[in-house]
């Protein structure tokens, strides 16, 4: 599955519908799927293996610590 998709002309990630996420916490709002993250994650984690290897978050990347 995709992470973010659209059906019927609406915005999805991971399922569920964005308006009803903006509708519910307001906008802006920043929708980050989990799943793309950690597949993201292990995919380059993978790449390494074998290898000496940190893998290390990022601030100037992204400065949302909750992710």
């Amino acid at each position: 599955m995709e992470a973010f998709s659209y059906r019927d002309g609406q915005l999805f990630a991971e399922g569920v519908a964005l308006p009803a996420l903006a509708q519910r916490f307001g906008t802006p709002t920043y929708v980050y799927s989990r799943a793309h993250i950690e597949a993201q994650y292990r995919a380059y984690a993978d790449a390494l293996d074998g290898m000496p290897h940190l893998v290390c978050f990022a601030v100037k990347a992204n400065s949302n610590l909750g992710v």
